[in-house]
Formats: structure tokens, C-alpha cells, sequence
């Protein structure tokens, strides 16, 4: 059941040491909807993921989530996002099953781990040692732990680092599904074929940020 069905956005903007990292940036969006963030190194793509994530704080601007038809701020939406947010963190030692079991076990302790790893094609590394993954491999396991809740927001922060084509398009393909269940989604990515899909789904809008001098 989907609680979550708005984005909203408001003027956030973000400064370190006096300089200006995000200038002022607003945007709404509605279920089934999704966002792409293009832009230079350095031009904040990350930030304004982080932001929206409820895991830093904008220096001006609000975030706010419609649930249950009550506004909330994003800090208190995190159990309804599945995230990937720069290189994939694990916990030292644990199988790909235990990192998507243990973070599953933080919300309903219910999901199906093994269907999930097995979507992003994970099937014949299950009780490997994460550390013995490929950069892909990682960014696959990244990418089934934001799945495995089933979250209402997917934040993405190049999520095809890594990927080779079959992966990207599975990717996309759960990107897409996500969506046609109300989902929403905002994806960061410098990858042109990845765009280029994109941009013939009429779901996505896309935000281009400048980096500042």
C-alpha cells in the first residue's frame, strides 16, 4: 500500500564555508511520476539527493512528503525511501542475503530477500562475502537493498555506475514498474543511452544543474 504520494520541493538551496554548493532549486512530484538530474561533477546532483533523502539539511528551502494526506518533513519519510547514495556501504563480513535481510529486518521483516537479490541478478552470489563482489556486482547488491521495503520513493545517485548494458536495462525495467505501481522516483546519472530512455517515457522530467564558480 503506497502512503506516500507527493514530492514537494520548495527554493532549497545549500551552502558550505559561505559558497553557494546548490543555488535555489524548487520541484513537485505526483505518484507514478520521476525525475532526472544531469549536470557537472560538482554542480550538487548529490546534495539535492541528499536533501530529499532527509539525511542533510538545506540551508534554505523545505521538503515535505504527502502522507496520508498530511505534509511531513523528509527526515521523517525514511522509511519510506529506498535510496543509493554514492559508493555502496556494508556492513564488514556479511553475505549479499545478510545485508539485504538486515536491512529489511529495520522495516517489516517480511520481504522476499532471495526474489529480490535474484531481480538484479544476484542468484549465484547469495551467501558470498560482499567483499568479493565486482564494482557492478555492488552497485547491484546497492540497488536490492533499496528494493527490498518496497519504498514509495526511490532516490537514486548514479545507480548504473558499474552497470553493464543487461544490468542497466533490468535497472530501468524495475525503474519502470516502480512507476506504474504510483511509485516516485529521482535519479542522478551522467549515462547519455540511460537519458535517452528516459527521455522517451513522458513519466520523466529532467532538471539540469550548473555547477557554480
Amino acid at each position: 500500500m503506497i502512503v506516500i504520494t507527493e514530492l514537494i520541493v520548495e527554493n532549497i538551496s545549500l551552502n558550505i564555508e559561505h559558497r553557494a554548493i546548490l543555488e535555489s532549486q524548487s520541484f513537485c512530484l505526483s505518484s507514478g511520476k520521476a525525475l532526472g538530474i544531469t549536470g557537472a561533477n560538482g554542480a550538487g546532483k548529490t546534495m539535492i539527493l541528499k536533501i530529499c533523502a532527509g539525511v542533510l539539511t538545506p540551508s534554505t528551502g523545505t521538503v515535505h512528503y504527502l502522507k496520508d494526506k498530511k505534509l511531513i518533513r523528509a527526515e521523517n519519510a525514511r522509511g519510506h525511501i529506498g535510496m543509493v547514495l554514492g559508493s555502496p556501504v556494508f556492513y564488514p563480513g556479511q553475505s549479499c542475503r545478510e545485508v539485504v535481510r538486515f536491512h529489511a529486518a529495520h522495516f517489516d521483516g517480511k520481504s522476499e530477500v532471495d526474489v529480490t537479490l535474484k531481480k538484479f541478478g544476484l542468484e549465484q552470489v547469495l551467501d558470498a562475502s560482499h567483499e568479493k563482489l565486482s564494482l557492478g556486482q555492488r552497485m547491484r547488491l546497492a540497488l536490492a537493498r533499496a528494493w527490498i521495503t518496497n519504498p514509495d520513493v526511490l532516490i537514486l545517485d548514479e545507480p548504473d555506475n558499474a552497470l553493464d548494458d543487461v544490468a542497466m536495462n533490468i535497472l530501468l525495467q524495475e525503474i519502470n514498474k516502480k512507476l506504474d505501481s504510483g511509485r516516485i522516483c529521482i535519479l542522478a546519472t551522467h549515462n547519455k543511452d540511460l537519458l535517452k530512455k528516459m527521455a522517451n517515457d513522458n513519466r520523466w522530467d529532467f532538471l539540469h544543474l550548473e555547477k557554480n564558480i
